[in-house]
């Protein structure tokens, strides 16, 4: 399995599998109550990636999925029906909570974003926060696809780190 992570400004984060990923998106979709715009954010991050002007919007939602995780008990059960695999996977399976099996998710979007931001104020250059494959060769391939293919993905269509 491919390694993924988060990838923003000049930073990038590996977290684990696919399915690591996969799960954090999936438990969102699930147990988190989102409006219409919270949605289309969440899919953005989860398919795309996130425009500049979107950093803010997206930055209170993950505070608040953290929060409302926090109170969700750490179930692996949950994680299965979403095709996680204990013996593949990198996440620390003994905690309380979700939110504190996902910290360094949490942190390292946290971080991206920061990162694409200072980017932006010195150099006028905005390089998106998304996840990405973080493993060569796919880590350098995903840095060269230009942000249009993202941008013409379906509703219905796989992200490129899942493929």
């Amino acid at each position: 399995m491919k390694l993924v992570g988060f990838q923003g400004g000049s930073s990038v984060f590996e977290l684990g599998v696919t399915t690591d990923m996969y799960c954090f998106f999936s438990l969102i979709k699930e147990r988190i109550g989102l409006d219409e715009r919270e949605k289309f954010l969440v899919d953005r991050l989860f398919r795309k990636y996130l425009r500049f002007d979107d950093l803010d919007n997206a930055t209170a939602l993950i505070l608040k999925i953290k929060i409302s995780l926090s109170e969700v008990p750490c179930d692996t059960a949950v994680l299965k029906k979403f095709g996680w695999s204990k013996e593949e996977s990198l996440l620390k399976i003994e905690c309380e909570n979700f939110a504190e099996m996902f910290e360094r998710y949490f942190e390292s979007y946290e971080h991206c974003v920061k990162s694409a931001k200072y980017l932006y104020d010195d150099w006028g250059l905005y390089r998106p926060v998304k996840v990405s494959c973080s493993e060569e060769p796919f880590f350098t391939l995903e840095n060269l696809r230009p942000l249009e293919d993202y941008d013409n993905l379906a509703l219905d269509s796989l992200p490129f780190w899942m493929r």
